[in-house]
């Protein structure tokens, strides 16, 4: 068969509803057969992602059909699916697929761990002392695994090499900066020497950076927030709390499908924005504000698109409203500085690098004591001004951190796509629907 025959024939495989092991079993022989062709480097990638999911959903389905007591082919095979699961994970580009396939392979971790211990303490059939061990260690292994893929250790990780390597590049050039300006200024001595003698402070910038990242949650964290009963049953309240303002929302929504007049587009979305921020203001749940900014900064980018158009029918002559074209020309001016502010997550950036720094601060105080007894003559404590300079650099850290801030508006999912194209009624529609289980769907992915 050629490539396109079978990849016809994959699809057909695929559309099947209701799909069986046989099913999932060809679909895998197809996508062999696939691998012999002369596949695209683009193609070769869905291949593998699809060849992911078949595995996972055969491997689920044999699960369902697998006695709850027969233990050793239960293990066998949600260990498989375990793997299925983490390999689909480093094929995904999409954040938001990433994190799910992380999620679901946690939760199949630990029923893994479950079925184990079970199978430990079955009394109806003995296990050997060998075996027990053998699964002891499974057990333990299971555990380490849930932790540090729970708790998202190998990012945090990452993230304080990174951000220790900034704060240190940023500390070391404004020392640098500073003794090149005294020296050339004031004739104060430029030595290597002096410079060592700013190097301890590095080490704060270290400790700033653990602490932060100690203190706040991963992408991956929020993730497992956002799909937990505690944030859903904060979601119903603000549903009940706020439904008459999102009724009106959701009215103001359809209502736009028959706009046509760029005028009145503008002003709709306006009202819109306004009752958006008015709901931002009502709540504390970052999940929530994270959900109304992106549909304020979706009505932003249309409102963008739509100054855009004005702008053009008056310098292409279609129309010759000088006032109008000048007001237009000032409110895209202030779309973009609003635009730039929130998706960029301004505010929130700063507000992260104050809360960082004095929660750097506390621990610096603690931390020079520590350091004090260790390394007396590099870190000893003499006065207040021993302790001033690594609250600056710790600071002047935050400070550089603020550009960097890994959680801005615009990274995470937008329905938006073009003027008009996308009004944002499903996302409001999973606001108000609160009979139903709200799940993460409400909620931004993270890049």
């Amino acid at each position: 068969m050629s490539k396109e025959d079978l990849f016809s024939k994959l699809i057909e495989l695929d559309s099947v509803e209701n799909k069986t092991v046989e099913i999932y079993d060809a679909m895998l022989q197809v996508m062999e057969e696939l691998r012999k062709t002369n596949l695209t480097r683009e193609e070769s990638k869905k291949i593998d992602i699809f060849k992911s999911n078949s595995i996972i959903g055969k491997t689920e389905l044999m699960i369902e059909n697998t006695s709850v007591d027969d233990y050793e082919n239960l293990i066998n095979l949600r260990g498989k699916l375990i793997k299925a699961l983490k390999t689909k994970e480093s094929q995904v580009d999409d954040q938001e697929e990433k994190n799910e396939a992380r999620y679901r392979s946690i939760e199949e971790l630990k029923k893994h761990k479950e079925t184990l211990q079970k199978y430990k303490q079955n009394d109806k059939k003995k296990v050997s002392i060998s075996k027990r061990v053998g699964l002891t260690i499974k057990e333990i292994a299971d555990s380490i695994q849930i932790f540090m893929r729970e708790k998202d250790i190998i990012q945090k990780a990452k993230t304080v090499i990174i951000d220790s390597a900034i704060g240190a590049v940023g500390a070391a050039a404004i020392t640098l900066a500073i003794y090149a300006g005294a020296h050339f200024m004031f004739g104060v001595p430029f030595t290597l020497a002096g410079l060592a003698t700013a190097a301890p402070t590095l080490a704060y910038i270290g400790l700033s950076s653990l602490l932060r990242v100690l203190s706040s949650k991963t992408p991956f964290e929020q993730y497992q927030y956002l799909k937990s009963d505690e944030y859903k049953n904060m979601i119903a309240n603000f549903n009940n709390d706020n439904k008459e303002e999102l009724e009106e929302i959701k009215a103001i929504i359809e209502s736009k499908a028959n706009i046509r007049n760029n005028d009145d587009l503008l002003k709709c979305n306006d009202i819109l924005i306004e009752k958006y921020k008015t709901l931002t203001n009502k709540t504390e749940l970052q999940g929530i504000k994270d959900t109304l900014n992106l549909r304020v900064l979706d009505l932003l980018r249309e409102n963008k698109d739509t100054c855009k158009d004005i702008i053009n029918d008056y310098e292409e002559e279609r129309n010759d409203d000088k006032e109008k074209y000048d007001a237009t020309n000032k409110k895209l001016m202030n779309i973009n500085k609003e635009i730039f502010v929130l998706g960029n997550s301004i505010k929130e950036a700063f507000n992260y690098s104050k809360d960082s720094f004095i929660k750097s601060t506390k621990i610096i105080l603690i931390a020079k004591a520590i350091l004090a007894g260790i390394a007396p003559n590099v870190f000893a404590i003499t006065g207040i001004e021993s302790l001033s300079t690594p609250i600056i650099i710790s600071a002047i850290n935050n400070l550089i951190q603020i550009p960097n801030y890994h959680n801005k508006l615009k990274f995470k999912e937008s329905n938006y796509t073009g003027k008009v194209k996308s009004n944002s009624l499903d996302k409001i529609k999973e606001i108000l629907n609160g009979n139903k289980e709200i799940n993460a769907n409400l909620s931004p992915a993270l890049a």
